[in-house]
């Protein structure tokens, strides 16, 4: 995630009221950043990493991903019995 877009989401945060106790603090508490080196492309290996620490701690009913750049992170979160749903995020015509 570019760092300007981290600095809006942490101003945006500090507006808003957390009620549940156990609820993330900050968007920054459950978004990870890419490290610079990686320039804008998507670091599919981080990603996995954090689908798997969610379905470790959590009841994960399902995980939606879009086929157009995804496939291959959903074909090894499959191989490891997470459950993936395509959902495209373009409209058909």
């Amino acid at each position: 995630m570019p760092e300007e877009l981290r600095d809006s989401l942490e101003s945006v945060a500090a507006d808003r009221v957390v009620k549940a106790s156990d609820w993330p603090k900050s968007p920054m508490d459950i978004l990870r950043l890419a490290d610079g080196d990686t320039g804008r492309a998507t670091d599919f290996s981080m990603i996995e990493e954090a689908i798997l620490d969610c379905c470790a701690r959590f009841d994960v009913r399902s995980v939606t991903y879009d086929p157009w750049s995804a496939t291959q992170l959903a074909q090894r979160m499959m191989e490891k019995n997470v459950p993936m749903i395509e959902y495209p995020m373009t409209l058909a015509a």
